[in-house]
């Protein structure tokens, strides 16, 4: 059992290092940023990467919560339960957020007039909140699934 609580909390790990590396590349397209003439195909790409990106986000979110990550977090240590519940929200607002940047990335593709500079400093912005979410689980799982098995050891 403990084996397998285990190998779960490596799996989440590993799909946090696989959203750093999406994380980096769409930063990539942000950068390139939609040249004057080109937003519109910018808005299309961005819109096609923000949308496998969040299907991605969907299933790792649902692995945490549904997978028992979340629940075993709290067992172990019942003084993480806000923290825990505070990340567990996080996730449907990560998503809600995700959506509105499709949406305004599609706007954009169908050539709708709209603050380029904005939607990239607001996807920017998600990416951001994303990486200090991950690095808060990431301490989570290290504390409860690596830390205590060092010290039964």
């Amino acid at each position: 059992m403990e084996e397998t609580k285990r190998a779960i909390a490596d799996e989440l790990l590993r799909e946090h290092e696989v959203e750093r590396g999406i994380v980096r590349q769409l930063e990539l397209l942000v950068e390139e940023g939609g040249l004057v003439g080109q937003e519109s195909e910018w808005g299309r790409r961005m819109c096609d990467e923000l949308s496998a990106f969040r299907r991605h986000l969907q299933r790792h979110f649902a692995l945490e919560e549904e997978g028992g990550f979340m629940l075993e977090v709290v067992a172990r240590m019942p003084q993480a339960s806000e923290q825990v519940e505070k990340l567990r929200q996080e996730h449907g607002e990560t998503l809600k957020v995700i959506d509105e940047l499709i949406h305004d990335s599609s706007l954009l593709a169908y050539g709708t007039s709209l603050s380029l500079a904005e939607l990239r400093n607001r996807i920017l912005e998600v990416f951001s909140t994303i990486r200090r979410h991950e690095a808060e689980e990431n301490e989570l799982i290290q504390q409860i699934f690596y830390q205590e098995v060092s010290v039964a050891d």
